[in-house]
């Protein structure tokens, strides 16, 4: 690789990260979205420009999910999926209503066992839980209540949820057997269900 491409990376790269740090996610976005533009033109060896790409995307992608979470913390789904997505079960637990109705059980069954799931996910080498926007797509139940499958970082295990919401609080989480995501972009073989007569773990 070229002094020159060196430079360029090393600069934006160290660019992105400070802003990161900084909480500037929209100026470390584009600080790693031009370190992975360099990449592209460099037609040498290959081995390192493609870590360094898949890295670099990790990164990128990092960022757009922090601006987007940024956007969503003033709402209580918002704040609810944050803490799940970070296995931050005690934050999850304090912010659900104790009245409401998780996966027709109460808070407490509900809370124990997505801690056990959460942590079989963590012990898989999970650190974070990525979600993809979908709906129910069953006639039988739910049909058309939104939600996300919730996707292990690095295990692609997976579990779909359905919420109600109400004058702008969670009154009640499903879990949806007929997930259809909006944008299929991982692979949904490795479902695991958070039900206690059904947990895998």
């Amino acid at each position: 690789m070229s002094d020159y491409i060196f430079y360029i990376n090393e600069t934006e790269i160290s660019n992105g990260e400070q802003n990161f740090i900084d909480g500037n996610f929209q100026d470390a976005e584009r600080s790693f979205e031009a370190a992975l533009s360099s990449l592209y033109r460099y037609n040498g060896d290959q081995l390192y420009p493609i870590l360094l790409a898949s890295d670099l995307k990790d990164k990128i992608q990092l960022c757009r999910w922090n601006i987007r979470d940024a956007k969503e913390l003033n709402t209580h789904l918002g704040c609810v999926l944050y803490h799940l997505q970070r296995f931050d079960i005690e934050m999850v637990n304090d912010l659900l209503d104790d009245q409401g109705l998780y996966l027709n059980s109460n808070k407490e069954l509900f809370i124990q066992n997505l801690s056990d799931a959460l942590n079989a996910l963590k012990e898989t080498g999970d650190t974070y839980l990525d979600r993809i926007p979908g709906y129910c797509n069953s006639k039988e139940c739910h049909k058309k209540k939104t939600g996300f499958s919730l996707v292990g970082n690095k295990s692609n295990m997976y579990f779909d949820f359905l919420f109600d919401v109400k004058n702008g609080i969670i009154i009640s989480i499903y879990e949806c057997n007929n997930f259809k995501c909006n944008q299929i972009c991982f692979d949904r073989k490795y479902k695991i269900t958070i039900d206690d007569k059904y947990l895998p773990f």
